[in-house]
């Protein structure tokens, strides 16, 4: 799990004058865009782990963009509904 404080830490090995680029997703983008773009509750936690799985996963040529949201939130609505498979059976 990536922290603000971790990277914040990261950061500093650099000059503040450094050209960087950087962007910063956080739970609530994943969570409004599953409520505004799918019409999904996804819980904080949820939202955490795709957040945490975005992270650990990225890939430089591709980026995160909200496609990349969007195949997280289908793996979670597949995850919920083998689960459920499994209650039932």
């Amino acid at each position: 799990m990536v922290l603000v404080k971790d990277a914040i830490k990261h950061l500093k090995q650099y000059k503040l004058t450094d050209h960087v680029a950087v962007a910063i997703w956080q739970a609530e983008d994943v969570m409004e865009h599953a409520k505004n773009g799918r019409d999904m509750d996804v819980t904080k936690e949820e939202a955490e782990e795709i957040i945490d799985q975005m992270d650990r996963n990225q890939d430089c040529e591709y980026g995160i963009t909200w496609q990349t949201i969007d195949n997280y939130l289908d793996e979670l609505e597949e995850k919920r509904e083998r689960e459920k498979m499994d209650r039932v059976a």
